[in-house]
């Protein structure tokens, strides 16, 4: 993870004179989270910079064939995200146990349909299934009694 972190702090030094990166765990997964003063370019217009930083390392790191995975955060942009997510997936399925019926969530990346899936992973009550394709691949909650 340090040749990983080294290459994020030459990137960010580019974009950026003030910044520091730490290792944290989110979701059970490591996350290099920047904390800045410029969080707003980092992050960009609807996460699209942040995406774009979190992708391109990826793919260093898969270049330089680093087995662990990880998330770039920027100021906990992307922790919040993740809350929000797991938040708005555990009231869904609050209601599909009240209602008893399937409740759909709209179409979302692969990595939320993943947070949702691990988020309710525990509860016996309920089981997600995805379906569609594309971009319009959706998160169905339904209640199994």
């Amino acid at each position: 993870m340090k040749d990983i972190k080294q290459i994020l702090n030459d990137i960010l030094n580019f974009l950026s004179d003030d910044f520091s990166i730490e290792e944290k765990e989110l979701a059970g997964q490591k996350v290099l989270h920047i904390n800045s003063q410029d969080a707003k370019l980092l992050i960009g217009k609807n996460g699209n910079n942040l995406r774009s930083i979190d992708y391109l390392l990826g793919k260093i790191a898969q270049k330089l064939e680093l087995s662990e995975k990880f998330i770039v955060d920027v100021n906990e942009y992307k922790s919040k995200e993740i809350k929000e997510i797991e938040e708005k997936a555990r009231l869904l399925a609050n209601r599909a146990k009240t209602l008893q019926y399937d409740v759909e969530m709209p179409p979302m990346t692969a990595y939320e349909r993943l947070i949702v899936h691990s988020a309710l992973a525990d509860d016996p009550q309920i089981k997600t299934e995805s379906h569609g394709e594309g971009k319009d691949r959706k998160l169905v909650i339904k209640f199994i009694g």
